[in-house]
């Protein structure tokens, strides 16, 4: 079985990614891929270095994340750009890894931890789409404690991505983390069992 797991900004995906990886779930985290992806020497950085130029590059060579967010945050035609490099390569390596463990796990279950699992397609390719979600005040408090940042930066982090309300339109389950940590592990604790049990098919 997979599980297609994503959530907005401070919405509280990984904490539900944790604990799935805890109850036994194989996790293949999207962002930990792509970062693989645009390492020196990989298709996908020398695709970015083209379109971007070497000012998105850091001292040693390798892609400046921050600098190349600073990039595409307030121009639409370059994320578009940078996701149509990055996307497929994410698709195909997660697909891989996926082959691989149910090759060995056929009856295992593999999260694909995705904050832009809808928007990459990749929700095609899972037997379920799970959806965190929290509300917006909660999510705004999250993000700018978290990463030090005001409350009006995270509002236009948030503004590009797909909005909460149009992510729930593909869940298959829904996990609400508007509470505390562990009513939300108790949510997916429930959900484990459910699988478990076969309670909870493709």
């Amino acid at each position: 079985m997979i599980i297609g797991l994503t959530g907005g900004i401070g919405a509280g995906k990984s904490l539900v990614s944790w604990r799935l990886g805890q109850l036994g779930a194989y996790i293949l985290d999207a962002d930990v891929i792509a970062r693989q992806v645009v390492e020196p020497g990989r298709r996908a950085y020398y695709q970015i270095v083209e379109r971007f130029g070497r000012g998105v590059l850091n001292s040693d060579g390798a892609i400046d994340r921050k600098a190349l967010a600073e990039v595409v945050f307030t121009d639409p035609a370059a994320r578009e750009d940078l996701e149509a490099i990055i996307h497929p390569q994410v698709r195909k390596t997660t697909d891989n890894l996926a082959e691989a463990f149910l090759l060995d796990n056929p009856a295992g279950v593999i999260v694909n931890d995705a904050p832009l699992l809808i928007e990459a397609g990749m929700h095609r390719r899972v037997d379920q789409v799970w959806v965190v979600t929290a509300d917006e005040d909660q999510r705004l408090n999250r993000v700018s404690k978290r990463d030090r940042t005001s409350r009006e930066h995270v509002k236009q982090r948030m503004a590009a991505q797909l909005s909460q309300k149009e992510r729930v339109k593909y869940a298959d389950v829904i996990i609400d983390n508007s509470g505390s940590r562990e009513e939300t592990i108790s949510q997916v604790d429930q959900l484990w069992r459910k699988i478990c049990n076969g309670d909870l098919k493709k």
